[in-house]
């Protein structure tokens, strides 16, 4: 399809770019993956004096393996919790900034907004699940972890982070305004 220079449309928009790079500048994406990798640290610690106790014949590997899955669990619960924090107020923000029918009126389509400003929430959120990635080769060191399991809850927690950002998208086009929208997604 061709846009109206001539040049191809993409299902994202430009309105991608701009979230993407506004997220990026604003400095919440450096005290995120601290404190994201401060309570990974915290379940290692956990995991270790919970493993290290007993008094079993492959001592390190078992840890290894309680460890992956307990660092898996909080890259899930992490996504439910930030998820609709970040989604939330995407559309709603522009509604209450006045901007929403601006972004009607350009020669962006209506999926091209809505697509840009999921997508571009998903790369910011998911860029803080990767900081989980050197952690999680700690326990290739411990006596590791079978790669397949890795690979199909990066795919889990990937489907699951798009999940919770088309409902939450979609609760903030709903909503008057971002508050509504967070208390809807926090309230149910």
């Amino acid at each position: 399809m061709a846009g109206s220079c001539g040049g191809e449309r993409s299902i994202l928009g430009p309105h991608f770019y701009y979230d993407a790079v506004r997220f990026a500048g604003q400095g919440r994406t450096t005290i995120l993956r601290v404190a994201y990798l401060l309570a990974l640290l915290a379940v290692i610690w956990s995991v270790y004096q919970g493993t290290m106790g007993g008094r079993r014949i492959n001592v390190q590997a078992v840890a290894a393996e309680r460890f992956v899955f307990m660092i898996l669990a909080v890259q899930n619960l992490a996504i439910l919790g930030l998820g609709p924090l970040y989604f939330a107020g995407a559309i709603a923000e522009e509604k209450e900034r006045k901007t929403l029918e601006l972004l009607f009126v350009s020669q962006m389509r209506d999926g091209e907004i809505f697509f840009g400003k999921l997508w571009a929430r998903v790369l910011h959120l998911g860029g803080i699940m990767l900081a989980s990635l050197p952690v999680l080769s700690i326990a290739q060191v411990l006596g590791g972890v079978d790669m397949s399991v890795l690979v199909a809850n990066y795919l889990n927690s990937f489907l699951l982070l798009v999940t919770v950002g088309s409902v939450s998208l979609l609760v903030s086009v709903l909503s008057r305004s971002v508050t509504v929208a967070m208390l809807v997604l926090r309230h149910g």
